[in-house]
C-alpha cells in the first residue's frame, strides 16, 4: 500500500520506518538534458523483489513535456507505473553495450516505434569524492532519521546538484522511497540519437516534470547502489 493511504504516527517518530521498503539493486541516472530539449533518465536494476528480477527503464521527456516510459521487459511497466505517472508506456528491447564506472552505453528499440542510443562518460570529481566520503562515514541509522535525511539530502543537492531531490520521500503516486548509494559519479559528457537524429550536446535539462520528491538532476550523474521502494503496492500483481 502506498504511503498516501497508510501513514499513522510516522510524523512523530524520529526514525523513519523502513520495514515496508524493499531494495532494487543497480544504477540510476536521474536525467541528462540535451540541446534538442529532450531529457533522458536511465535505470538498470540487476536485482529486484519483483517476480521479473532484473529489468531496465528509460524515461524520455520530449521538449513539449511529454514523458514516456520504456521498459525491458515490457512486463516491468506494471511495477514502475505503481510508483510514477507517465503520458505513455511502451515495451522496448535494451542492449547495454557498456556498464562500468567510466561509461554507460545503451541502445533501445521499440517494435514499430523509435530507436534510441545513449552514451555517457563518467568521471569522479573532488565534489563527488566528498559526497562518497560522507556516505561512507554516515551510519545507516542516522540516514534513516528525519534530521539525518534532511542533512544528507541537502549535501546531495549541493555536491551533486540534484535539483532538490530528497534522498527519502514520496513518489508522485504517494509511495515511499529511500535512496542508498555506494558510489556517485558525474556525467562529464553524453551523446544521444533518437530515430537516428542527433540530440546535440549535453545541456541543462528543460524538464518540467516532478516525480513527487524526485527531481531531474541539474548536474547529470549516475548513482550506483539501491533504491528502496514500497513493495508490493496497489496495482501490482500479487507475488507468489
Amino acid at each position: 500500500m502506498c504511503a498516501r493511504t497508510a501513514r499513522s504516527g510516522a510524523a512523530t517518530d524520529p526514525v523513519i520506518p523502513v520495514g515496508r521498503l524493499e531494495p532494487f539493486h543497480g544504477l540510476i541516472c536521474p536525467g541528462i538534458g540535451f540541446e534538442s530539449g529532450h531529457t533522458i533518465w536511465l535505470f538498470r536494476f540487476e536485482e529486484t523483489p519483483t517476480p521479473i528480477g532484473r529489468y531496465s527503464e528509460v524515461y524520455l521527456e520530449e521538449p513539449d513535456g511529454t514523458l514516456t516510459l520504456y521498459t525491458d521487459p515490457g512486463e516491468a511497466a506494471t511495477y514502475v507505473t505503481a510508483y510514477h505517472e507517465f503520458d505513455r508506456v511502451e515495451a522496448a528491447e535494451m542492449a547495454w553495450e557498456r556498464v562500468d564506472h567510466d561509461e554507460l552505453a545503451v541502445a533501445m528499440k521499440v517494435a514499430d516505434g523509435p530507436t534510441l542510443e545513449v552514451r555517457a562518460t563518467l568521471a569522479p570529481t573532488i565534489r563527488s569524492r566528498a559526497m562518497g566520503a560522507l556516505i561512507a562515514v554516515t551510519p545507516e541509522v542516522v540516514g534513516r532519521t528525519r534530521l539525518g535525511n534532511a542533512v544528507s539530502s541537502l549535501s546531495y543537492d549541493r555536491v551533486m546538484n540534484s535539483g532538490g531531490t530528497k534522498l527519502r520521500g514520496l513518489t508522485d503516486t504517494g509511495c515511499e522511497y529511500w535512496g542508498d548509494a555506494d558510489l556517485l559519479l558525474p556525467v562529464v559528457s553524453a551523446t544521444a540519437t533518437l530515430d537516428g537524429t542527433d540530440l546535440g550536446e549535453m545541456a541543462p535539462s528543460r524538464s518540467t516534470r516532478e516525480l513527487g520528491d524526485i527531481r531531474t538532476a541539474h548536474g547529470p550523474h549516475v548513482v550506483f547502489g539501491r533504491l528502496h521502494l514500497e513493495y508490493p503496492v496497489a496495482g501490482q500483481p500479487a507475488t507468489d
